[in-house]
């Protein structure tokens, strides 16, 4: 196989934080369409496309650095429990990590295209001189996802007053994670009448979630919008199982394309059914043909 070829759109360091038994090599999967579960999925063929970057791997070859150093970093959070502090260079260097992560999925080119095709058809719709047969066939990018990490560098500022704090998972409900783990989510805009997105970097309200490992999870928040645990302490314990199911349904409400999920063979069965049952409802409609997944460990 030729180096680079199977470019992860998900760091395989990140899906090891998420191996079955802590193995670092197996991960479960099960995927809603077929309800098929895979016991021993092979985590380093989980979340790839093969080029996905481009051949000529620069891109891949530089979002390896940024994996590098956010390695570093999270290895550090989960051996600890502690957060670096607001504004050094390693919360720096985390958050452009997860905005890069979350563009630079499947699942985010799918999104663009999908809003490129949409926007396309409206503009020339007006356009008397437009052929007939428009909507036939459907417009797309060549390479969406350069679109979406140029933009993420771009737009990474703005981002930078969030504050952030680290999730203690004190249950026995593990956290879960995605092919797109990076969720952006605004409980304050949520029943706002939407005009386009309530999850832009610079809105009110804005809170970002990533799981890091079965027991933890990193969020970033509007610190003039929500207050999150104790104001002085960088991180809050959680210790009832429902607050954990809620943070993982973030993993599937946001994802209308999803279609696996990935668990462990321990993973309580009640949890896999109500999460089955909320992403098989949402993909019921959908067309992509994208595959996400979940993934789920103990």
């Amino acid at each position: 196989m030729p180096q680079n070829k199977k470019h992860h759109f998900v760091p395989k360091f990140y899906l090891k934080n998420f191996s079955l038994n802590n193995d670092r090599k197996t991960i479960g999967v099960f995927n809603i369409s077929t309800s098929k579960y895979i016991a021993l999925g092979s985590l380093k063929n989980q979340a790839y496309r093969n080029y996905f970057y481009g051949r000529n791997s620069v891109i891949e070859k530089s979002l390896a650095d940024i994996e590098g150093r956010a390695s570093d970093i999270i290895r550090s959070i989960l051996n600890n429990n502690c957060i670096p502090q607001l504004h050094s260079g390693e919360h720096y260097a985390l958050l452009t990590f997860i905005i890069l992560q979350q563009a630079r999925t499947v699942y985010h080119a799918e999104m663009i295209n999908e809003l490129s095709d949409k926007l396309l058809k409206s503009v020339l719709s007006k356009d008397s001189e437009c052929p007939p047969g428009l909507n036939d066939g459907n417009f797309s990018m060549k390479n969406p996802t350069y679109t979406a990490i140029e933009n993420a560098i771009l737009f990474q500022p703005l981002t930078s007053d969030l504050k952030y704090k680290l999730i203690i998972n004190h249950t026995q409900i593990p956290f879960i994670a995605s092919d797109h783990p990076v969720v952006l989510y605004n409980q304050f805009l949520e029943s706002r009448k939407k005009f386009g997105s309530n999850t832009g970097y610079a809105c009110k309200g804005l809170e970002i979630f990533l799981p890091i490992s079965p027991n933890h999870l990193l969020i970033f928040f509007d610190k003039d919008t929500y207050q999150v645990g104790t104001r002085n302490k960088n991180t809050v314990i959680l210790t009832i199982e429902k607050e954990i199911h809620s943070l993982n349904m973030l993993q599937v409400e946001l994802k209308a394309s999803i279609r696996r999920l990935m668990r462990s063979r321990n993973f309580p069965n009640r949890i896999i059914n109500n999460t089955t049952i909320i992403a098989s409802a949402m993909t019921r409609a959908i067309l992509s043909n994208n595959l996400l997944r979940l993934y789920f460990t103990r």
